[in-house]
């Protein structure tokens, strides 16, 4: 694994083979690169009775671990938006009323490169969840459970355990 400033080796702008990849990359015709983090969702959605919606990841990277509803965010579009579209692609819930949570900077380690991101979460409850439909080919299976009784070797990313923390901390300790 590499990080994403080390996969460049041509400048984006005249094509020249860049020597030296570091963040601003630059380059002698006088382009410059930042490499700002993407940014990610996830939706911590929960019902009346408390409970909360995991999934199980279908892929990687943390194939087999435990995230919620989410992804990156499409250009143009709206933190809220993104946990919208991705709620509904992944586990077939519509989500209205969107409450922001946190946010935690997240490492997402993909096809030999690693991307540094920062994550968005935002909290949302449904009356039930009677009608997940899961999209099998992101989610293995959904798990409902009490946030305070997850453990955090089970999550496939750090941000998303931090997120659950806090809401615990937010919502059920207080």
């Amino acid at each position: 694994m590499r990080p994403v400033e080390q996969a460049f080796q041509f400048c984006p702008s005249c094509g020249a083979s860049v020597e030296q990849r570091v963040n601003p990359l630059s380059c002698a015709c006088g382009f410059r690169y930042f490499f700002n983090p993407p940014s990610a969702v996830g939706g911590l959605l929960r019902d009346p009775e408390g409970n909360m919606l995991f999934i199980r990841r279908e892929r990687d990277p943390g194939k087999g671990k435990l995230g919620m509803p989410g992804g990156f965010i499409d250009p143009g579009e709206t933190g809220e938006d993104a946990v919208r579209r991705e709620t509904q692609e992944e586990v077939g819930l519509e989500v209205s009323k969107l409450d922001y949570l946190t946010s935690h900077p997240n490492v997402y380690a993909y096809a030999g490169v690693v991307y540094q991101v920062i994550d968005f979460f935002y909290t949302a409850e449904v009356a039930h969840f009677d009608n997940i439909e899961r999209n099998e080919e992101e989610v293995s299976e959904w798990i409902i459970a009490r946030p305070e009784s997850m453990n955090g070797d089970d999550f496939a990313f750090a941000s998303n355990w931090f997120a659950v923390q806090t809401f615990v901390r937010r919502f059920v300790q207080s």
